[in-house]
């Protein structure tokens, strides 16, 4: 998993895709348990939705609709997921509606 924290860098300039990037602190994670909370949503971009998603390419023409927060279950890492590839055996749980 990749994540970050926000640190604010950005002067008080417009925020670009670059000026988002360069605000945050990333780090990784691997194989410890997570508690994970997510949102999604195609109607809240620049709310709690931010469209420059690290795992999508801008030239891909996809946008991001989904946010996702996690807490570590050993350290005291959380922080803003940014890309996660589930392991062999690992499920993902969301809601049908």
């Amino acid at each position: 998993m990749i994540w970050h924290i926000n640190v604010n860098k950005t002067e008080g300039k417009f925020i670009t895709r670059e000026l988002f990037a360069k605000s945050k602190a990333i780090f990784s994670l691997k194989n410890e348990p997570v508690d994970i909370i997510g949102f999604y949503s195609e109607s809240h971009y620049g709310v709690f939705i931010s469209e420059y998603a690290p795992a999508i390419k801008p030239e891909s023409g996809q946008k991001n609709a989904v946010h996702m927060h996690f807490i570590s279950r050993k350290t005291k890492a959380t922080g803003h997921i940014d890309d996660i590839t589930l392991g062999k055996g690992m499920m993902l749980y969301l809601p049908e509606y």
